[in-house]
Order: C-alpha cells, then structure tokens, then sequence
C-alpha cells in the first residue's frame, strides 16, 4: 500500500537536543556559576512567568521527562532513583515523574551529571505537583 504523504526524520532534531543540552547544562552549573535558579512544578502554565528574570529555569516535568528517555538506554540510575524513592516510603502507585524527581532529590543526583541543583524559588501554579517541590526547597 502507497503512503498518502511521504515522511523523513525531523531534519532538525539533533539540534534540538543539543539546545535542550545546553540548557540542563546550564541549570547543572547555575549556583557553581552565582546564578540563580527558579524551579516550577507546572512547567507548562509556569514557563512564561519567570522569563523576565535573571535566573535558570528548572522545569520538573521536562527534566524526569529527560530522565525517563535516558532510562531506555541505561536504566541503572534511572531504578536507583524510582527505589530511592521507595526507600523513603514513597509509594509505587505514585506518578513516576514524581518518584523520579523524589529519588533524583534524595540520591542528590542530577541525572545530567553533578549534584541535584538546588532552587533559590519555588514558583508553583497547581497543587498536585507541589508536594514533591515542597521535598526540593
């Protein structure tokens, strides 16, 4: 059967991800660098708020969103941080990006490399998410 439209892979696709690198590069390094970083919970409705600030933007969806893609390929770290999680008495049937971000904080490990970054604020626009914030801060 003859396809409709033809398809490609995404010409721009590796540039992408080496912008999106940069970025979780730069929230590794903002506090060993004097910078200031912002942490939201409700990255989608968030994003736009602290734009005008002069601080790194650490989004949690995105990043255990980059957690769980690097877990495809290597899922040591990615396991270490869901049974950190469960540890710590957080229990299974709770959102996994919620027990990756947990077990990311407990292990103070940045699935990006170094230490888990520390937010100087904690900018929260729903309730559901802000109970694993709250552990951040």
């Amino acid at each position: 059967m003859m396809t409709k439209y033809k398809t490609e892979p995404l010409k721009c696709w590796n540039k992408a991800k080496e912008l999106r690198n940069k970025i979780y590069d730069r929230i590794g390094k903002a506090r060993d660098e004097g910078r200031k970083m912002i942490v939201s919970g409700g990255t989608e409705s968030a994003i736009s708020l602290p734009a005008g600030f002069d601080m790194e933007f650490f989004g949690g969806e995105p990043y255990v969103a980059g957690c769980a893609f690097m877990g495809k390929n290597d899922s040591s770290k990615y396991m270490k941080y869901f049974e950190t999680a469960e540890a710590a008495k957080y229990p299974r049937d709770l959102c996994s990006y919620m027990r990756l971000s947990v077990g990311s904080l407990l292990c103070n490990s940045y699935a990006f490399g170094g230490a888990y970054p520390k937010p100087e604020f904690n900018l929260q626009t729903h309730e559901l998410i802000s109970k694993r914030l709250k552990a951040a801060c």
